[in-house]
């Protein structure tokens, strides 16, 4: 039993289960704006791929519509992702 007793702190299956939930993998986008075919910067997700007609958003309230996934030729990023900003 733990000094706290019981209830004190998170059991060693939840210290786990928060650790795995922080190491996710992260996977590197690159957004390309559909019209001017701008770089509009890198996108850092969870997910490994997205699909065309999905919506992405940033924490800084930016969203687009993905419009097309393009592999790149090098490997510093998983894919471009061609957007149209909504």
């Amino acid at each position: 039993m733990n000094r706290r007793g019981r209830g004190g702190s998170a059991t060693r299956a939840e210290s786990r289960t928060r650790r795995s939930s922080l190491l996710k993998a992260m996977y590197r986008f690159r957004l390309l704006d559909q019209v001017t075919g701008a770089d509009l910067g890198p996108f850092v997700s969870t997910r490994l791929a997205f699909e065309p007609g999905e919506t992405l958003s940033r924490a800084s309230g930016e969203r687009f519509e993905l419009v097309n996934v393009v592999e790149p030729e090098n490997e510093n990023f998983r894919a471009y992702l061609i957007v149209r900003r909504l």
